[in-house]
């Protein structure tokens, strides 16, 4: 199988430097001119199969590249971005005056803590194990586009 990974293109949260996480924000004006300059630039890449995301800002990206080519765009969970539990639509600053504790707990080791109801990287790692997987499984010797996000990638 043949794997290629996009990261969806710009939303609000980015530009005020806010975790994201998994809430559901869209593409900013800019992120969908990006999403549409990654699918003129994969127009030509052969793709047998796009899976995205569930969340809106992946999964335009997703739509915008499946444009250009003949073939479905499947929503995965597993693709998600990272979550951030309480810690998702505020700044850093932010987080470390209403809980500095947590944060120098989780940013100490943030491979196996979480911020409160969110995710480590070790749970998005087994995520992603599940889904790569699932697609060589699935796709043998095809061509896989992921559309997802950068704490994912």
């Amino acid at each position: 199988m043949r794997l290629l990974l996009v990261r969806h293109g710009i939303t609000q949260n980015n530009l005020d430097k806010t975790y994201s996480g998994q809430s559901d924000v869209p593409l900013t004006e800019l992120g969908q001119r990006q999403a549409e300059a990654v699918a003129t630039y994969l127009s030509e890449e052969k793709l047998d199969v796009i899976l995205s995301s569930d969340l809106q800002r992946a999964y335009d990206t997703a739509r915008a590249i499946a444009r250009h080519h003949t073939v479905p765009v499947l929503k995965d969970p597993d693709l998600r971005e990272i979550g951030m539990g309480w810690w998702e639509s505020l700044t850093r600053t932010q987080i470390q005056e209403r809980n500095i504790e947590e944060w120098l707990y989780v940013r100490g080791d943030s491979a196996n803590h979480a911020p409160t109801g969110g995710e480590s990287f070790v749970q998005v790692q087994a995520r992603a194990a599940r889904i790569l997987q699932r697609c060589q499984e699935t796709y043998p010797g095809q061509s896989v586009l992921w559309v997802t996000h950068g704490g994912f990638i």
